[in-house]
């Protein structure tokens, strides 16, 4: 072969080369551009997500502190509801407690009385008797 050729050759051979190594590093350029508008991209992304997300927590915590707020007062207003049941039925058993004694009162008076009428009955019934065993007797 030529010394011109061969000469031509290693020339072409070593633009095909530096061509080559250009585009590569054109290649590697712009993925490396394509990767950090896609890092971007993915990092808006996971910040929009984060902000949805975040505003979501909050309307969830707005939502469970309505319904605390709202279990509690219903749970105030049973207990209130409660008291006053207990309180009613204080006063239903000093009622029924009440009653009770004026009933056993009014009971104790009347087998009192009965009994003083059965008494008195049997001390007169016991007078007559002797009256008449004292007139039925012979002298």
């Amino acid at each position: 072969m030529d010394e011109e050729l061969k000469t031509f050759l290693e020339k072409q051979a070593a633009e095909t080369r530096r061509l080559i190594e250009d585009r590569f590093h054109e290649s590697m350029q712009h993925t490396d551009e394509l990767f950090q508008r896609s890092m971007r991209h993915t990092d808006a992304l996971f910040e929009k997500s984060m902000r949805h997300t975040d505003a979501l927590f909050e309307k969830s915590m707005e939502r469970f502190d309505e319904l605390k707020h709202h279990f509690d007062m219903i749970n105030e207003d049973n207990q209130r509801k409660f008291e006053l049941l207990a309180e009613g039925i204080a006063n239903l058993d000093e009622k029924i407690t009440r009653e009770v004694d004026r009933l056993e009162t009014k009971m104790d008076q009347g087998f009192s009385e009965t009994h003083a009428l059965i008494k008195f009955s049997h001390d007169s019934l016991d007078g007559r008797l002797g009256r008449l065993e004292e007139h039925s007797t012979p002298n």
